[in-house]
């Protein structure tokens, strides 16, 4: 056995105070003589959990839930109590689910976290049966159980480089303007004539992605597109844009959490949501909203709103896939061709060429289906023309794109760009040199990238987006104070020149622990049910009707395994309760766990038409009536901490019960 899973054990020990460490100790190993030497104890209870036999009888006597509760531990690795609940209280009754993992850290199936930072403490998979689990009875099959028949399984689709190459063309050609109206025009008219009336959400979407990522930006009552980050954001793989389709859409939801949620967290969850579809069959909404509850828990996610999580997730691509087939009758993908009329088809998404050009700038996006369609017209082209590109830069674009371009399209780009360049329009800021500062302007290197054009002897066009650049090269060369412009200026639009980013994913624990759990269990080898032959065995050692029932208890927890363990020790674990017309009893009870961080009582309702429903809860004020059974008490009702007074005359039981073995509350 590996010494790390060893120290990490005994460190797990080393956290419990001596009154529950014996406690523990006495039940798998018998009496404990005092004084007792506690390393010497630490090595027995290693061999102990580390001997074949007892591991065979841990691993018979897991239940589907033990086997649910401890494979969610080992994907989260260090969950509080209350994380490893809320993954199941809407599948398994909130009591007998907290008291299930109460019931597994009495069997030191889980054991404290040695390294948790977490106020109430964090749990974690025995680290000396870990792998043996992980081998025979944990596995993913336990949380995403598959029918027999072949489903349709949940995956995000492709293609979003192509919705957002399609965007941008209807931004760039003024089909589209602000954010705000051009999300009205796309559910108008565009999505139904453009892309498809299933994919509503989605295209939205992308569209509002465009001006997360300042790809586009409102100018007035237009949109501009940003070219340089147009450009990034097409060069991203298409989960990198998948990744900050989520973040924008989360960002719009309100709603979600109040609370400023940082992008690596927003990535890191979608990174995992994305790994477990690509790992396990998961077919419905019901699985996919226990992913996102294990995913949160892992990456610390608040979330107020899971069913509104869930629909952000379909909204952004996810949907159902027809299961795989051995059949390879599949269609070929169409490569880029332009055909008589000018429209530009193709099938298959278009990888960004080289370059300052790209499709979204020569031409409308006209379809977006299995065939993708763009027409080039004299419109479209002149606009490029507007946007900088000269012919030798469209046709060398289009010719990486398909060998064949016809010789029709190339003379009547020649005789737009004629047309195009009969007057020239420039849109910057006019300097005025002297003959000194003409020859540096002219000399200077560094600025030539922001000259738009000499206009004649001394009188240059510069930028006016990049006027604070070229100035602060100006000022360098130590020609003094350059003064302001004259007349006034148009507002400036921000240039975005670093590229996007992507934050990395911190943390690929739980990537590592996807690959480790196998994706169904072996079965289990049939053995004979050791539980009578314990229960036979108590009955002759227990010298007291009270021993044999408290062995008897231990054996039904499954605290006992092995007959060694059939011990008589100084131990009560039978649960205290009051019930029926005891109501002082019931009210000694809430007493005792008043105000407790150790105990939480479970309550059994009854109400006027005599229909009863069980709660846990924490015990906050006892409220003296003139009587016994008019005493109430207020509770915070666990799970959720709603806090209620309740009449003692409304309670039909009373049981006292253990809020954790290790941790206080």
């Amino acid at each position: 056995m590996m010494i790390k899973n060893i120290e990490l054990w005994e460190h797990a020990l080393a956290l419990l105070n001596d009154e529950v460490y014996l406690d523990l100790v006495r039940n798998f190993l018998g009496k404990v003589p005092t004084p007792f030497h506690k390393p010497l104890l630490n090595k027995r209870m290693t061999n102990l959990f580390s001997s074949e036999e007892f591991i065979e009888r841990i691993e018979q006597s897991l239940s589907p839930i033990d086997r649910k509760i401890l494979t969610s531990a080992f994907l989260l690795e260090s969950p509080t109590q209350n994380e490893l609940c809320s993954l199941f209280e809407k599948e398994v009754d909130y009591v007998a689910l907290q008291q299930n993992v109460v019931n597994l850290e009495e069997r030191l199936l889980l054991v404290p976290h040695p390294n948790s930072q977490v106020k109430g403490g964090e749990l974690m998979v025995n680290p000396l049966l870990r792998e043996r689990l992980l081998k025979y009875s944990l596995s993913l099959e336990e949380l995403f159980p598959t029918s027999g028949e072949e489903e349709k399984r949940l995956t995000f689709g492709n293609g979003q480089r192509s919705i957002v190459r399609g965007l941008l063309s209807l931004h760039f050609h003024d089909l589209l303007t602000t954010q705000e109206r051009s999300a009205r025009t796309l559910q108008n008219r565009l999505i139904k004539s453009v892309f498809n009336e299933e994919q509503r959400a989605l295209i939205l979407n992308f569209n509002q992605l465009l001006f997360y990522t300042k790809a586009v930006k409102e100018r007035g009552r237009n949109s501009v597109v940003i070219h340089k980050q147009a450009m990034n954001l097409l060069s991203l793989e298409p989960f990198e844009i998948q990744q900050l389709l989520f973040q924008s859409s989360w960002y719009s939801q309100e709603s979600l959490n109040k609370k400023v949620v940082h992008p690596t967290t927003l990535n890191a969850f979608y990174t995992s949501i994305s790994q477990i579809l690509e790992e396990c069959v998961i077919t419905n909404r019901q699985q996919l909203l226990f992913i996102c509850r294990l995913v949160a828990l892992k990456h610390r996610l608040e979330v107020d709103d899971w069913e509104l999580l869930v629909n952000l997730l379909f909204d952004i691509g996810l949907s159902s896939q027809e299961p795989l087939t051995n059949s390879t009758n599949q269609n070929e993908h169409l490569k880029p061709t332009i055909d008589s009329d000018l429209t530009l088809s193709f099938s298959h998404d278009l990888q960004v060429v080289e370059g300052r050009v790209d499709l979204y700038m020569l031409g409308i996006i006209k379809r977006y289906d299995l065939v993708n369609s763009y027409e080039l017209n004299k419109k479209s082209l002149l606009k490029a023309f507007d946007g900088g590109l000269s012919n030798s830069e469209i046709l060398g674009y289009l010719e990486q794109l398909t060998p064949t371009i016809p010789q029709t399209l190339r003379d009547l780009l020649g005789e737009w760009k004629e047309e195009y360049s009969a007057i020239t329009i420039y849109d910057g800021i006019v300097v005025k040199a002297d003959e000194r500062l003409s020859r540096i302007i002219e000399a200077l290197p560094n600025l030539q990238d922001f000259l738009i054009a000499k206009i004649e002897k001394g009188i240059y066009l510069f930028k006016r987006e990049e006027e604070s650049q070229w100035r602060e090269v100006l000022t360098s060369t130590g020609i003094g104070l350059l003064p302001s412009s004259i007349g006034t200026k148009e507002e400036e639009v921000p240039p975005i020149a670093e590229p996007l980013k992507i934050e990395d994913n911190s943390i690929d624990s739980l990537s590592h622990a996807l690959k480790r759990l196998p994706k169904k269990l072996p079965p289990l080898p049939v053995v004979d049910d050791f539980k009578e032959s314990l229960l036979a065995l108590a009955k002759k050692r227990g010298s007291s009707k009270g021993e044999r029932e408290e062995l008897e208890a231990r054996i039904e927890q499954k605290l006992i395994l092995l007959p060694s363990q059939v011990v008589n020790i100084e131990r009560y674990s039978k649960t205290m309760e009051a019930s029926g017309f005891d109501f002082q009893g019931k009210v000694n009870l809430c007493k005792t766990t008043l105000n407790s961080p150790l105990d939480l009582l479970e309550l059994h309702l009854l109400d006027d038409e005599g229909n009863s429903r069980t709660i846990l809860s924490e015990v906050k004020e006892i409220i003296s009536g003139s009587t016994t059974q008019e005493t109430a008490v207020r509770v915070s009702i666990l799970p959720g901490k709603e806090e209620k007074v309740i009449s003692i005359a409304k309670v039909f039981r009373v049981r006292k019960l253990r809020r954790s073995i290790f941790f206080q509350g």
